[in-house]
């Protein structure tokens, strides 16, 4: 019964930490510097579509690559000559957005259709990032504490992840701990009765 408890004890802190990644990530980026939106798509290598796109209010697509077209397709105007896949032939499909502007801020969707797939909307999005994006510092010429922020951001996301493991480590190591620690316990032999009624030793 006990260990029925520590096991289902660890399948909730494992369901957390996936819940809390299917909610997304949250990154920050200042006006004109250059942001990286993760997604991770190497699992789904050959890829037949990349969709990046905007859930926010109307539906908005920001990137979409097609294999049957060597260049990816830019929809709206304002993302053209700002925005790439970051390394598509080796599966990092991440979303590279150059001269960030104040309209950049909101819910970015990764969407990836391999080619064995054939329903595109069965898929879920396989990353979301929330984004926001923050004035330049005043008297900021050199661009460097954008940097800053930005480095900031990818810190900061780094440091969520590496917590959310750590703390599934600790739970995990923490069960096991407690049952070894009861096998011992039941395996080990008994202590022989202690006679209270020995009489002393005579001379």
């Amino acid at each position: 019964m006990e260990d029925l408890l520590i096991f289902r004890l660890v399948c909730l802190c494992l369901a957390a930490v996936v819940s809390a990644s299917a909610e997304g990530q949250r990154l920050s980026a200042v006006v004109g510097g250059e942001v990286t939106l993760p997604c991770d798509a190497t699992g789904y290598v050959p890829l037949k579509v990349v969709e990046w796109s905007r859930p926010d209010n109307n539906l908005e697509y920001v990137l979409i690559f097609n294999n049957q077209t060597p260049d990816p397709d830019i929809p709206k105007q304002s993302y053209q000559g700002r925005v790439h896949l970051k390394n598509r032939e080796n599966g990092d499909v991440s979303l590279v957005l150059k001269n960030v502007t104040v309209e950049d801020r909101g819910t970015y969707e990764c969407y990836v259709l391999k080619k064995t797939n054939r329903q595109k909307r069965a898929l879920q999005p396989i990353s979301i990032i929330h984004l926001d994006v923050a004035s330049p510092p005043p008297g900021d010429k050199d661009g460097n504490k954008e940097d800053g922020v930005k480095e900031r951001g990818h810190i900061g996301l780094v440091v969520g992840v590496m917590f959310s493991a750590l703390t599934v480590a600790v739970v995990i190591l923490t069960a096991a701990s407690v049952f070894v620690r009861r096998r011992k316990m039941n395996s080990s032999p008994p202590h022989p009765p202690h006679n209270e009624a020995e009489q002393p030793l005579q001379v």
